[in-house]
């Protein structure tokens, strides 16, 4: 199967709005909230990691140089830093490994 990096977007960003208020309805809620939002929002973080497990790159790093911010650096409208990327990475795991496993094995983007 074969879909367009749009319709991947697509797909991610829908995902990830009903992940998100899951999330915000199931955890417990804390006295803590945050005030700001940061600058990518989960479909696009996820969309990011997707591309990369899709991607011929073998390490993230030179993914991230060579792909994110010279190929699709004016699909993001603020991107972070890589180290910042890298440090969110983790908060990615759940919502990468619920969407690969209940949607099949990931797609060819073209």
């Amino acid at each position: 199967m074969s879909i367009t990096n749009t319709a991947l977007f697509v797909c991610l960003d829908d995902f990830a709005k009903t992940y998100e208020d899951w999330e915000r309805h199931r955890l417990i809620p804390s006295g803590r909230q945050r005030l700001r939002s940061g600058k990518l929002t989960l479909g696009e973080s996820l969309f990011i990691m997707v591309l990369f497990h899709l991607s011929p790159f073998k390490d993230f790093k030179h993914y991230w140089i060579y792909g994110v911010e010279q190929k699709y650096r004016d699909c993001f409208g603020n991107l972070p830093s890589y180290g910042r990327f890298v440090s969110l990475m983790p908060r990615l795991m759940v919502p990468f490994c619920i969407w690969s496993t209940s949607t099949g094995p990931l797609p060819v983007v073209i």
